[in-house]
C-alpha cells in the first residue's frame, strides 16, 4: 500500500514538474519577444542622410567626411513626443565608433541621451530612451578613443515612437504567441520523451550540499547585475540615480567571479580527475561561441567571416575569457593535481608565494611603474586560486570559519573599491590614488581575491542542506554567463533585446534593474536547461563521447 500511495505521489510530482517546465518555457518565449509582442512603433519623421542635415561634412562618393570640429548630424522637427531614434547606413561603419544624441525643445539648450560605442561594420544604430518631447535631434560621431570626428555612410535617420501594444491585431502577433505557445508544448514533450528519468533530472550534484550551490547562483546575479552597468550603459550617463546605482553595484562582479572560480577550485583540490569535466565543459562553450556568433550576424551584428571560425576556436580565439581559461586550467588539471597531492606545506606555501608574485605583485608594479613583464594572465589566476584553494583546505585558517569575519571582509573590501570607483568615476584621481585605483579593478586586485574568497567561506560555514531545486537551477550558471556575456552578442544583447536604455530615467528604475537582472537570469537558465536535457543528454550517451573520455583517460594516465 505504501508503494501504491508512493507511485502516486512520483506520477504527481513529475506532472507538476513539466507543468511547471510549460509555462517556464513559454515566459521565456514572451521575455525573448516582448520587443515584437508589446510595443508598436510609429515613425515619426525619416530622412535621407544629406547636407541639408549634416552639418559641416562634404560627400565623397558614399562617405560624408567631416571638414570641422563642430560637424554632426542635426534633425529639426516640428516638435514632436519621441523615445526612439534610429540610424541606418547602406554601407558598414569603417571603424568602431562612439555615437552621442542630444536633443533640444523650445529654446533650451541641447541635452545629451545616450552615448554608445558600436564597432566597425555596423549599418544600424538604434537608441531607446524615455518620451521626450523634441523639436531637434543631433548626433556626433566620434572615435572610439575620442580623437577624431568619423565620416559616415550614406543612408537614413528616423524619429519614432514606440508605444506598449500588448494586444496588437496583426497576424504577425497571433502567430508569434501560437509559435510560443507550441514551442513550450513541444520542448517539454522532448524532455518528457528524451528518457532523462525524472530522479535524474532533479538529482544533479546530488551528493552536495546546497550552500556552494547558492552561492553560485548569487554570484551569477551579481554578476549579471554588473554587466548591465558596464555593458548595459550605466556609467556612461551623467551622474543621476542610474549611473550610482551602477557604481555601487561596480565591485560586485570581480569579487563574485573570484568567488565563483574560489567554488570550482574547492571541489578540483585533492579531487578526482574526470575526462567528462573538461569534455561537457568543451562542448558547451563551443555550442554556444558558434551559436551567438550566428545569431549576431543574424541580427545585423558586425561578424566577419574569419570571426565565424574563430569562434570554434574557444581555448584561443573569439570566446569567453573566463571558459577559455577554465578549459585550459581543465587540460592541464591532472598533470597539477598529481603535482600537488603528495606536497607538504612547505611547499604548497612555497608554491603559493611563487604564483602570488607573478599574478599579484606583478600587477601592482605594473601600476606603480607603468611596466611589467607579460607574466601574469587569467589563465595563471586560475592556477593561483587553484594553489590558493589547496593551501586554505589542507591547512585551514581558523580566522576564515567565522562567518563575521568573513562578512566584515566582503563589506569592508566593497566598500573601499565603491570609494575608489567613485573618485575615478569623478575624475579626482591624484598620484596616490590612482595607484590605489589601478590595482582594485582587475580580478588579480588583491582586494578582489580577498573579498571573493571571504564570500566563499561566508557560505561555505553556512549550513544549507541539500536542496534539489537550488542544485537544479546552479546547474545552468556557466551556461547563464555564456549566454549573456558573448564577445559579439553582448553588444546587441543589452542594447537590441534588453534595451537598456528605455528605462535610465524612469522613476521605477531600481524596480526595473532588479526585474531586468532576474528575467535575464530566468530566461538564459531556461535555456541552457534545454540545451542540456535536448543536447547533453543524447551526446554523452554516444560512442564518440565514449571513445574521447576514454583516450583522454587513457593520454592523462588516471586511475579513476
Amino acid at each position: 500500500m505504501d508503494n501504491v500511495n508512493c507511485n502516486k505521489q512520483n506520477l504527481e510530482k513529475k506532472k507538476g514538474f513539466y507543468f511547471i517546465l510549460v509555462i517556464l518555457f513559454a515566459v521565456t518565449g514572451l521575455l525573448i519577444f516582448k520587443n515584437n509582442l508589446f510595443y508598436s512603433e510609429d515613425i515619426l519623421t525619416s530622412k535621407q542622410l544629406d547636407e541639408t542635415i549634416l552639418n559641416s561634412y562634404v560627400r565623397s562618393e558614399k562617405l560624408y567626411i567631416p571638414m570641422e570640429e563642430n560637424a554632426v548630424l542635426c534633425l529639426q522637427v516640428e516638435g514632436v513626443t519621441a523615445n526612439e531614434v534610429a540610424l541606418f547606413f547602406e554601407q558598414g561603419l569603417e571603424e568602431d565608433t562612439t555615437f552621442v544624441l542630444s536633443y533640444s525643445f523650445g529654446n533650451d539648450e541641447q541635452k545629451q541621451i545616450e552615448q554608445k560605442t558600436v564597432r566597425k561594420g555596423y549599418k544600424t544604430i538604434n537608441f531607446y530612451f524615455e518620451n521626450i518631447a523634441v523639436n531637434s535631434i543631433t548626433i556626433l560621431a566620434k572615435a572610439k578613443d575620442g580623437s577624431h570626428l568619423v565620416s559616415i555612410p550614406a543612408g537614413r535617420v528616423s524619429i519614432i515612437e514606440r508605444r506598449i501594444n500588448f494586444i496588437q491585431k496583426n497576424q504577425i502577433y497571433v502567430l508569434l504567441i501560437v509559435l510560443i505557445l507550441f514551442g513550450a508544448f513541444l520542448l517539454t514533450l522532448l524532455i518528457y520523451k528524451g528518457k532523462s528519468t525524472f530522479p535524474d533530472i532533479f538529482y544533479s550534484r546530488d551528493s552536495r550540499k546546497s550552500n556552494l550551490e547558492l552561492l553560485r547562483i548569487v554570484c551569477m546575479i551579481l554578476i549579471i547585475a554588473h554587466h548591465f552597468a558596464v555593458h548595459g550603459g550605466l556609467l556612461n550617463l551623467n551622474f543621476s540615480l542610474p549611473r550610482h546605482v551602477g557604481l555601487l553595484i561596480l565591485p560586485a562582479g570581480k569579487i563574485c567571479f573570484i568567488a565563483f572560480i574560489a567554488i570550482s577550485m574547492y571541489f578540483l583540490v585533492d579531487g578526482t580527475n574526470k575526462p567528462q569535466r573538461f569534455l561537457k565543459c568543451w562542448l558547451e562553450v563551443l555550442f554556444y561561441s558558434v551559436l551567438l556568433t550566428i545569431l549576431t550576424w543574424c541580427m545585423g551584428g558586425t561578424v566577419r567571416f574569419r570571426d565565424l571560425i574563430s569562434s570554434f576556436f574557444v581555448m584561443t580565439s573569439n570566446s569567453h575569457g573566463f571558459a577559455a581559461s577554465y578549459l585550459l586550467f581543465l587540460l592541464i588539471y591532472p598533470f597539477i593535481l598529481k603535482a600537488t597531492k603528495g606536497c607538504t606545506k612547505k611547499q604548497a606555501r612555497y608554491l603559493l608565494v611563487v604564483l602570488f608574485g607573478i599574478q599579484i605583485v606583478s600587477q601592482i608594479f605594473k601600476v606603480w611603474t607603468g611596466y611589467t613583464q607579460p607574466v601574469f594572465s587569467e589563465l595563471t589566476l586560475f592556477i593561483f586560486c587553484y594553489v590558493l584553494s589547496l593551501n586554505l583546505k589542507r591547512y585551514p585558517i581558523e580566522l576564515l570559519n567565522k562567518k563575521g569575519v568573513d562578512f566584515l571582509f566582503v563589506v569592508l573590501i566593497y566598500i573601499y573599491i565603491y570609494i575608489m570607483n567613485m573618485i575615478a568615476y569623478r575624475d579626482c584621481l591624484n598620484g596616490i590614488t590612482s595607484i590605489f585605483y589601478g590595482i582594485t579593478g582587475d580580478e588579480s586586485s588583491i582586494f578582489n581575491i580577498i573579498a571573493g574568497y571571504s564570500l566563499f567561506y561566508l557560505f561555505k560555514n553556512i549550513s544549507i542542506p541539500h536542496s534539489k531545486v537550488i542544485n537544479l537551477i546552479a546547474a545552468s550558471t556557466f551556461g547563464i554567463l555564456l549566454i549573456h556575456d558573448h564577445n559579439f552578442f553582448r553588444h546587441l544583447f543589452w542594447n537590441e533585446v534588453v534595451r537598456t536604455q528605455t528605462f535610465f530615467y524612469s522613476k521605477y528604475f531600481i524596480l526595473l534593474y532588479v526585474g531586468t537582472v532576474f528575467a535575464v537570469f530566468l530566461a538564459c537558465a531556461v535555456i541552457d536547461y534545454i540545451r542540456q536535457k535536448l543536447l547533453e543528454d543524447k551526446i554523452i550517451r554516444t560512442q564518440w563521447y565514449e571513445k574521447t573520455v576514454s583516450k583522454l583517460q587513457e593520454l592523462w594516465q588516471t586511475s579513476n
